[in-house]
């Protein structure tokens, strides 16, 4: 390594040991405010920017309706593009505050109708729950290093997250991380992997961090119930978004390779069924990198339209789950959610750049590299034929923390203790 190199190596520890001391200085007197306050009620928040995140964080919302002692309020945020000017607040769209308004829940909308943000000093809140620690997606007056000087700043993700310790600066950004009061993960080795990264002056960081399970996976009891269309062999697809493999950190889709073979296999076995979820960002993904036009997009949901096939780009992913006996799908946080009601896999990506459990669960899938693969395990899976149950549920026991239907309750009396 060059001198010249070395120098700006040092220079940038340098520069991220002082940002660091401040923002925990920022930390420290916002524990310190709430901790003096004098109130007989605890006034909690939960922000939601990504409707798909809510299920993550509905049973610990369940929970806290529950109390007596705590007041509960939903802030719905538009989805902001990093650098977006904030001139026209007004008419962003707010997918969340429509969202919560169809499902009859209350919700204060952040863009108000006068052109401003609204104020989370309003409330004077003690707690505020983000799904997603990215700071650049949120208007300055909501982000985790601004709030958390009058907050406790709440980490729940909306994502088991499966992928490898690579991924973890980009998954927990520094300016979130160091901002927050308690971060739950929704697995241990990710945990692990994140304090095992920290240098010698975030070691305190450690205590912050807590593993007490997935709260989606309480969803597993509350809402997967036996499908209607028990004589329909249905199969649901879920292609990841990220198109070309320039960034050797992130997973590939194969939707492009196996789309028009897929739809045609099922428009040509109508009595079999294929629900189509994709990763929300992957139609606009590629249409942005030129991989599809907007019309060929188009094209693709007529298309299934017209076959046997459903598009399903629902907020919420457990009706999908409830209707499917077989999942195919490339690597997805989905997975996880899918794996533990027991149904089979068929996996079309490798292990490699997985976590432990990722490994683990990922590992015991069918696994399939072409679309003769699918077709074959289709075949096999349609007439019971079920090799790998056993395991299967072998590590549902071992990768369930506690009893599913708690997980939400547990975090929730951790958060309000800390």
């Amino acid at each position: 390594m060059g001198i010249k190199k070395i120098v700006l190596n040092e220079k940038h520890k340098v520069g991220e040991f002082i940002r660091f001391i401040k923002l925990d200085c920022k930390y420290k007197r916002g524990v310190k405010y709430i901790n003096n306050k004098k109130t007989n009620k605890s006034r909690l928040a939960f922000l939601i920017d990504f409707p798909q995140s809510w299920s993550a964080i509905e049973s610990i919302y369940e929970e806290a309706k529950k109390m007596e002692n705590l007041e509960i309020f939903l802030i719905a945020i538009p989805q902001l593009s990093p650098g977006a000017k904030e001139t026209k607040i007004a008419e962003l769209t707010n997918a969340s505050y429509e969202f919560f308004k169809e499902l009859g829940i209350d919700a204060i909308k952040a863009n108000q109708d006068d052109n401003s943000w609204y104020q989370l000093s309003e409330l004077n809140l003690d707690y505020i729950v983000y799904t997603r620690p990215y700071n650049e997606y949120y208007p300055e007056c909501y982000k985790s290093y601004v709030l958390c000087e009058h907050s406790k700043i709440i980490y729940v993700p909306y994502a088991y997250g499966m992928l490898g310790d690579k991924m973890l600066s980009l998954v927990l950004p520094d300016s979130f991380m160091h901002s927050a009061h308690r971060v739950y993960f929704a697995n241990e080795s990710r945990m692990i992997a994140y304090k095992n990264e920290l240098p010698w002056y975030k070691k305190k960081l450690s205590k912050r961090l807590k593993y007490m399970g997935f709260p989606r996976f309480d969803q597993l009891e509350r809402r997967c119930i036996s499908k209607n269309d028990v004589d329909r062999f249905t199969v649901a697809w879920m292609p990841r978004w990220a198109a070309n493999d320039s960034n050797s950190d992130q997973k590939k889709s194969h939707f492009l390779v196996f789309y028009k073979e897929l739809v045609k296999y099922f428009s040509e076995n109508p009595d079999m069924k294929l629900i189509i979820r994709p990763h929300p960002k992957m139609f606009s993904s590629y249409v942005a990198e030129n991989i599809m036009t907007k019309e060929e997009v188009s094209e693709f949901k007529a298309a299934c339209r017209k076959a046997n096939v459903e598009l399903d780009e629902a907020k919420d992913c457990f009706e999908t789950i409830n209707k499917s006996d077989v999942l195919v799908a490339d690597y997805t946080s989905l997975i996880a959610e899918f794996f533990m009601t027991g149904k089979p896999i068929i996996f079309c990506d490798t292990v490699d750049g997985l976590n432990v459990e990722g490994q683990k669960m990922c590992g015991s899938l069918y696994r399939a590299g072409d679309i003769g693969s699918i077709k074959q395990y289709l075949g096999l899976l349609r007439n019971g034929n079920d090799e790998g149950i056993s395991k299967r549920k072998e590590l549902i026991s071992e990768l369930l923390p506690g009893k599913t239907g708690e997980i939400g309750k547990n975090i929730l009396e951790a958060m309000l203790n800390s």
